[in-house]
């Protein structure tokens, strides 16, 4: 058609999310978002643990005392960083990020139930429940 500007109905393709409506389900959103922060969170505990734990470590115990507080900082730290890869992998949907949600609420709610926190066990079971609720927005 000679005086019809160029548009996506000429043979082209529609661009990714135009004209349909990207749906992330708010409570993923926050669930990720929370997640996110307690990755940031456990990051800054692991590093200051590795530091303080080095020195006081040091103090205590020697050399032995100071591997042994900065190991346990650097396992804090590789916990937060597969919470921070969880939340940002929610964050995108992607497949693989709620498989590892999933699991991190499995283990935080046998966690849960075994130190006797009721509470933290229910809010992790109904998160865990959501997340089987709103698989089939991950890619796969």
């Amino acid at each position: 058609m000679a005086g019809s500007p160029p548009g996506p109905t000429m043979g082209a393709k529609p661009l990714v999310g135009a004209g349909q409506g990207f749906h992330r389900p708010i409570l993923v959103a926050i669930i990720a978002v929370l997640i996110i922060l307690g990755g940031v969170v456990l990051l800054l505990i692991g590093i200051a643990i590795l530091l303080l734990g080095g020195f006081l470590g040091f103090a205590i115990a020697g050399p032995v005392g100071a591997a042994l507080g900065a190991i346990f900082g650097i396992v804090v730290m590789v916990f937060g960083g597969i919470l921070l890869a969880a939340g940002l992998g929610l964050w995108r949907l992607k497949g693989w990020a709620w498989w590892l949600a999933a699991i991190v609420m499995l283990l935080s709610l046998a966690g849960s139930v075994y130190n006797g926190g009721y509470f933290g066990a229910s809010v992790g079971g109904l998160i865990f429940v959501y997340l089987l609720v709103v698989k089939k927005h991950f890619n796969q």
